[in-house]
């Protein structure tokens, strides 16, 4: 079971956008199960379900079938507990999860490097911008020895051209640290899809955000699974 960690010290990174789209993402394909370990106040990934749940039963009620998300059955986000968080890892695991994501709040806690520890693969999203890449920082100190790669999200320009800001926050970033390849536009359909309980793919299937996502997805699954001792119970 992989367990792939979301932080970023700055609230707007696109943290839960990303957690929620990357799980869903992953239980679209066959023989996955995801799990999003909601560990933010703000609560915005269960805030998410329960708007999918809603979306779920109207399709139900209406007997669409053309674009209906009930196709991911093996998606499931839940409050985490942090003092008990190695638990209720063994606990997904023991259900047949196949990759857990969590979603930290948006600060940095001591605790933080105990969740740290968990991971195979912790993702730091960052807008590009100057103060959002300073704050990343403190999340980056942070980490020991686990594999860590910034996401430049949010790009409010054209990042297919070579001189985009994102292009240029992404390169002054491999200078020192490691970013995922894909960048990830600032596009309507990360908005309007969580709104509508769903996601970016579901909502539109075509659109360079779903192309976005399917590549984000691809980097991240190539990560293999860290042998983490006592990381269960």
């Amino acid at each position: 079971m992989k367990v792939v960690v979301l932080s970023s010290q700055k609230g707007g990174a696109g943290k839960s956008t990303l957690a929620i789209n990357l799980a869903a993402q992953c239980a679209s394909i066959g023989g996955n199960k995801s799990v999003i370990l909601d560990l933010d106040p703000q609560a915005s990934c269960r805030v998410w379900a329960a708007q999918r749940a809603q979306t779920l039963r109207a399709h139900a009620i209406s007997g669409a079938s053309q674009s209906s998300p009930s196709h991911i059955r093996g998606l499931k986000v839940v409050a985490g507990d942090r003092d008990h968080l190695r638990s209720m890892l063994q606990t997904h695991k023991a259900d047949g999860a196949t990759h857990v994501f969590i979603d930290l709040p948006p600060q940095n806690k001591k605790w933080f490097r105990q969740v740290f520890q968990l991971a195979d693969l912790i993702l730091l999203p960052v807008r590009p911008g100057f103060f959002d890449m300073v704050s990343g920082f403190d999340t980056w100190q942070l980490v020991e020895d686990r594999p860590l790669r910034w996401v430049v999200n949010a790009a409010f320009d054209d990042v297919s051209q070579p001189d985009s800001v994102a292009r240029v926050v992404q390169g002054e970033l491999n200078r020192t640290m490691k970013c995922l390849d894909t960048l990830i536009s600032n596009a309507a359909e990360w908005v309007m899809s969580v709104g509508a309980g769903l996601s970016v793919p579901e909502y539109a299937p075509g659109s360079l955000a779903a192309q976005q996502l399917r590549s984000l997805w691809t980097e991240v699954d190539s990560f293999p699974e860290i042998v983490v001792k006592h990381r269960y119970g």
